[in-house]
């Protein structure tokens, strides 16, 4: 059995903090990032129940309202309900009940059939109990994720992944401390693609399928390893996309900024920082042009480099910032056979195990005993910073 360190902790834990100190100091930085992250968060979701998307799916879905083929629209569909959650997950300490109920609206199902749980107020309740437990906010949305998992016996792994991410949010939210004015969240009134208000910075089904497919097992020490590594190797990701986005974000300022008085180049900048897929009608409603202007806006915004075009039609055009149309107009090959590592995974999984998805005192010794191994790593890392007066 792999076994979780403190140094696994303390290292995803600095870095993230790392991340939201970053993001707390650029607020045009962390909505940039996270309106591309939540797209591909929102299609691994559901790539994990073995429907394959793309988010060049979900993009064009959510502009065009257009899928092209039954298992894409299926897939689509899904993805849009978990992009809505990513977008504003909602409080879990102040209304549990709202936000569990809102995520198990999101589930991905592979099959019909199989109503969503009837979940209690005072099982949301415990969910939001087990989370303000935990004395990080990895550990911490990981007791969220466990105990709605054990609550559903593993009805909706999609579901377990939405709550961990509203959980991470909830209580980055409330540690949040913006540095600078505070800006609305979505002052172009542009819907789905705008409006983030999301404070998350994990994002669990793009860790366990970048680079291969890792099963979602977060009551089981070895998954909750997986877990970490994928994490810890998207932190480095966002490391090296920051500056990608900072450089975007001050060249294509500057280039706006050196255009004469009239022009609405910049706050075409702006708009793409809150919106990074964007068409000619979502120019024109939220920058309040006329068509015409619009097509030109956007026109001269990609011949200077600030936005790219997504799509190949001329009758329809998409445009995004350039770091979202390189990886839409790069199409990945599909991860190899999940439903496969969901057999395989099965197959290891011992007998009890599979008994005590319905034996309650055995889940809940089986959540206990994990989550009390990371308490004990809690422990050393919190010795380890003692040592060092960090």
């Amino acid at each position: 059995m792999q076994q979780i360190t403190s140094s696994d902790l303390i290292a995803l834990e600095a870095t993230a903090g790392r991340i939201e100190g970053i993001f707390s100091a650029r607020p045009d930085l962390a909505r940039l990032w996270r309106g591309q992250a939540a797209l591909l968060e929102a299609a691994r979701t559901v790539a994990m129940e073995d429907i394959h998307i793309h988010e060049g799916d979900l993009i064009l879905r959510l502009v065009e309202n257009e899928a092209t083929s039954a298992e894409n629209a299926r897939g689509v569909s899904a993805a849009r309900d978990a992009l809505r959650v990513l977008r504003a997950p909602g409080d879990l300490v102040s209304d549990p009940a709202r936000v569990i109920r809102r995520v198990i609206r999101a589930s991905v199902q592979m099959h019909e059939g199989g109503g969503a749980p009837e979940m209690t107020d005072e099982d949301c309740a415990s969910i939001a109990r087990a989370m303000q437990a935990g004395a990080a906010p990895f550990l911490s949305a990981l007791r969220a994720a466990v105990r709605f998992r054990q609550l559903t016996e593993g009805w909706s792994p999609s579901v377990d992944r939405l709550v961990f991410l509203a959980a991470e949010h909830s209580l980055r939210g409330m540690e949040a401390r913006p540095w600078g004015p505070r800006v609305p969240d979505d002052p172009f009134g542009l819907g789905m693609l705008s409006g983030m208000t999301a404070r998350w910075t994990y994002l669990p089904a793009t860790a366990l399928t970048q680079g291969g497919f890792r099963s979602w097992s977060p009551m089981q020490a070895s998954g909750v390893h997986s877990l970490i590594d994928g994490l810890r190797a998207e932190q480095s990701r966002t490391l090296g996309a920051i500056p990608i986005l900072e450089r975007w974000v001050n060249e294509a300022t500057a280039y706006a900024a050196a255009k004469h008085g009239k022009s609405r180049l910049r706050d075409l900048v702006t708009l793409a920082t809150y919106c990074p897929v964007l068409t000619v009608a979502m120019i024109r409603d939220g920058l309040g042009l006329k068509q015409r202007a619009a097509f030109n806006l956007v026109d001269e915004a990609e011949a200077a480099g600030i936005l790219r075009r997504i799509t190949a039609r001329k009758t329809y055009r998409v445009w995004a910032v350039p770091s979202l149309a390189d990886r839409v107009r790069t199409r990945p090959l599909r991860p190899s056979t999940p439903a496969r590592v969901r057999e395989v995974a099965q197959e290891e999984a011992s007998v009890d195990h599979l008994a005590a998805l319905h034996d309650p005192d055995a889940t809940a010794a089986r959540e206990e005993a994990l989550l009390s191994d990371l308490d004990a790593a809690l422990a050393r890392m919190d010795d380890v910073l003692k040592t060092h007066d960090l």
